[in-house]
């Protein structure tokens, strides 16, 4: 494991600077994505103002998740901020709220998007193929900083890792997002407005159930089921429901679209 990294006499921090690359990645290819999806979701001929429209959107999201993270770090330890307002200004990863200024940075960008005319459901696709590429980084980060390990194995191709030979489930978690990735590329052009980000879930659902199986240190509910496998299968149930609505009205639109079959009087 490498929780640091030297450079140049510098020693950098793998968790941090691997957050940091995720954004970047996600914000590049959910950017691309734009391009990627069918003219339903997205006009030929607004797609170059709305990939410049996204790019600006996440740059606004990740000046207020920002402030936003640390403003609500800071209300958890008023006293400490009160005394030395100038640790406001630290640029310590570990002083950010990571949950609100996620959702206030992603609240902000659809905002932006929303009222620049960029539809949501073409937002939330796009963004769906910059989370899975940002997941990938994220995954491999956190195999380089032994965080989210795996349980005990005996397989050859276990790593050590606190004191035991552990299933590489950071590994195994990347694999599964580059498969995810591949699959919502392939299906694209015949997907719907929206239905790119059910299938990711349905997907994301599925690998996290089984690998979720090898990861240690699970959060436990009643007799003994992991939470996360719950949440996972819930999702998976909520988006085969809307994917079924979605496979239906498809079905739907090609009957319409279809001429009429000549009955057999009409034939003769």
């Amino acid at each position: 494991m490498a929780p640091v990294i030297g450079f140049l006499g510098f020693t950098i921090p793998v968790g941090p600077v691997s957050i940091l690359l995720a954004f970047l990645v996600a914000s590049d290819i959910g950017g691309r994505a734009i391009g990627w999806l069918p003219a339903s979701s997205v006009p030929a001929s607004r797609r170059d103002e709305w990939m410049d429209t996204y790019g600006n959107a996440l740059f606004y999201g990740l000046i207020v998740g920002l402030i936003g993270a640390r403003l609500v770090y800071a209300t958890q330890y008023a006293s400490l901020y009160w005394q030395d307002p100038a640790m406001l200004l630290s640029i310590r990863p570990g002083t950010l709220a990571l949950w609100p200024g996620i959702l206030l940075g992603a609240g902000t960008a659809l905002f932006v998007l929303h009222r620049r005319g960029v539809p949501l459901s073409g937002s939330i696709d796009a963004s769906v193929f910059g989370l899975t590429a940002g997941l990938v980084v994220v995954k491999l980060g956190q195999f380089l900083t032994g965080d989210a390990f795996g349980t005990s194995t005996t397989a050859a191709w276990g790593v050590y890792l606190w004191q035991a030979t552990r299933h590489p489930v950071q590994l195994y978690f990347a694999a599964a997002l580059l498969l995810i990735f591949a699959l919502l590329l392939l299906s694209r052009r015949r997907a719907q407005p929206g239905e790119i980000f059910w299938r990711f879930v349905l997907l994301y659902g599925w690998a996290d159930l089984f690998l979720s199986a090898y990861q240690a240190n699970p959060r436990i509910w009643g007799p003994g089921i992991r939470l996360v496998q719950v949440f996972s299968l819930a999702g998976m149930l909520v988006a085969m429901f809307v994917l079924s609505y979605y496979a239906r009205s498809q079905q739907q639109g090609s009957d319409a679209s279809s001429p009429p079959l000549q009955t057999s009087e009409q034939t003769l």
